[in-house]
């Protein structure tokens, strides 16, 4: 795919840099699929609010509904989500282009939402089985080389080690499959938020950002998986470089 698979705004204004800024300080855009049992736990307590916040105005006003949707719209195939959390990427799914999708999170709370929810949100007539699942990112219950696609929204900042997540997403898809990503990362285009970034991550992910720290280099993660491993065929910056999308084979 070419960057036209990714949609929605990316010119930055004041606004949304200054609402940006705000990301690492609520508890939204973060999934606790390669979590401790103790956040695990902390989220179950989050999981009947989680919406509100995840799909709430400020996510809206940046684009990352718009963002979600032009990722997971992206997905074919026998599907894996990991850190899926409430189910707020279901909706984005285009059912007739799926066999099956397969979702896992730490938290039994989170997924107790996410079964609520329909593959495609109601859109459509395909009936999609889908299968959720108590599972650690970090250490999966599949096979080598089971899936289709592969799918992780605003996780990776969250993974207690990134490094191993990615690797156990690139073991379980399929030769020729796709890894669609949509995480928070350093900002690369913008030193100065760069920079920033690299002040605050600490003290926001312990304060207010449920443990998600948001000046990854999830390029760096991506190459270090392994020579060859992954390749990324499409990439795409928003809000400055904070937000970046991947499409990787």
């Amino acid at each position: 795919p070419s960057r036209a698979a990714f949609s929605g705004p990316r010119h930055v204004s004041r606004r949304s840099l200054f609402l940006s800024g705000l990301l690492p300080l609520l508890p939204v855009f973060v999934s606790p699929a390669g979590a401790s049992p103790s956040v695990s736990e902390k989220y179950d307590g989050y999981a009947s609010t989680y919406d509100t916040l995840d799909d709430g105005q400020i996510a809206r006003t940046l684009g990352l509904a718009d963002q979600r949707r032009a990722t997971i719209s992206l997905a074919r195939g026998k599907t894996l989500e990991v850190g899926v959390g409430t189910g707020i990427n279901l909706q984005f799914y285009v059912p007739e282009r799926l066999q099956s999708l397969y979702a896992i999170d730490l938290s039994p709370g989170m997924l107790a939402q996410a079964r609520q929810k329909r593959v495609g949100g109601g859109a459509g007539t395909a009936t999609i089985p889908a299968s959720f699942e108590v599972a650690n990112v970090e250490e999966m219950p599949f096979e080598d080389a089971t899936f289709d696609t592969v799918v992780d929204t605003f996780s990776m900042c969250v993974y207690t080690d990134p490094q191993r997540a990615i690797s156990e997403m690139a073991r379980v898809l399929k030769p020729g499959g796709t890894l669609l990503l949509l995480e928070h990362s350093k900002s690369k285009s913008n030193r100065l938020l760069g920079a920033y970034q690299d002040l605050t991550a600490g003290p926001a992910a312990a304060l207010g950002g449920k443990g998600c720290v948001y000046n990854q280099d999830v390029d760096g993660l991506i190459s270090r998986v392994g020579r060859g491993v992954l390749q990324v065929v499409d990439r795409a910056e928003f809000l400055g470089g904070l937000i970046v999308a991947y499409v990787i084979r």
